[in-house]
């Protein structure tokens, strides 16, 4: 009989208070549901997404850039140049045959001992120093042609009826001769910028493609194809940078 009572009153308590015993127990469901979804991920954790692979380098770019050092450790190893393959077409390249010859840092000796004394030049008479650069060098040999050694003469620069100092006949020919380097290449300037060659005067100073066009135009030093081989020398050495 006791129990029965004892039930009444539970079921009296549960049917008055049923919504809050349910939010009770709906809140210790979802509390142990959490607590059995935390250990679960703790015994079996989520497996870590792989880095994506980097990206291989597509073979063509991989032998461009192994073709680019190659080039450049060539090009570090000596300097001598191959100008016959870059004037095409050529009759006469004796001199710039002469020029390839030259013992290894023959050119590039030259062209750091007078850079200066061109671009002094260029900035008097508006001369492209590349272009009185790659004259010496094709014309004198890079400093090594007879004419330079016995005359001081580095552009093959011929005596002409108005000359009036010193000369030299070798070669073949008569030159100029010279107490020293210095008074060469002023003297070349002068030359290409007046009397017959004045016209020069009125090309651009850092247009080395006209000034060569112009010194083949005058028949400088009768050199065939003087032109291409003077554009030749001065893309082998980059003379361009002293243009100013």
């Amino acid at each position: 009989m006791d129990k029965v009572i004892a039930w009444s009153k539970v079921w009296s308590l549960i049917t008055r208070h049923w919504f809050k015993i349910g939010l009770v127990l709906m809140g210790i469901y979802m509390l142990l549901n959490k607590d059995l979804s935390f250990q679960i991920r703790l015994q079996s954790p989520d497996p870590v997404p792989a880095a994506p692979a980097e990206m291989e380098q597509p073979r063509s770019a991989r032998r461009e850039t192994l073709t680019e050092n190659a080039a450049a450790q060539t090009a570090g190893i000596t300097d001598r140049l191959d100008l016959l393959r870059a004037v095409r077409g050529s009759r006469e390249l004796k001199l710039l045959r002469a020029l390839e010859a030259a013992p290894d840092g023959a050119a590039q000796a030259f062209i750091r001992r007078f850079a200066h004394v061109a671009e002094a030049e260029q900035e008097k008479y508006g001369i492209p120093a590349s272009i009185i650069l790659a004259n010496g060098l094709l014309h004198g040999t890079a400093g090594r042609a007879s004419g330079v050694s016995q005359a001081n003469n580095f552009f093959a620069l011929p005596c002409t009826d108005d000359w009036q100092g010193n000369t030299w006949d070798g070669d073949g020919a008569c030159l100029r001769q010279y107490e020293n380097a210095w008074m060469c290449f002023r003297d070349h300037s002068l030359y290409l910028t007046t009397g017959a060659n004045h016209h020069l005067t009125r090309l651009s100073r850092t247009d080395y493609q006209a000034w060569a066009e112009g010194l083949e135009a005058a028949d400088y030093g009768d050199t065939p194809d003087l032109a291409e081989q003077l554009v030749a020398i001065i893309e082998r050495y980059q003379l361009a940078q002293f243009d100013r």
